[in-house]
């Protein structure tokens, strides 16, 4: 089994952007929900000859950075 670790966290336009670690995948959503969606159909996108082989795990910080 391949493990793919996401990153999430919020934009600062209220939307939501999920980043692999190990991966080049991103996506972004408006919600968490629809970002857990946006996800899979990446990862089922990047390994169409066996996406069930793929763990997901998605880490999810909700701080948000601000300017000075």
């Amino acid at each position: 089994m391949r493990e793919i670790l996401f990153t999430v966290e919020p934009t600062n336009d209220n939307r939501w952007v999920a980043r692999s670690t190990n991966e080049s995948i991103e996506t972004y959503a408006d919600s968490i929900d629809e970002l857990r969606l946006m996800v899979r159909e990446a990862v089922n996108w990047r390994f169409v000859h066996d996406p069930s082989s793929v763990v997901i795990k998605l880490k999810v910080s909700n701080d948000k950075v601000f300017g000075a």
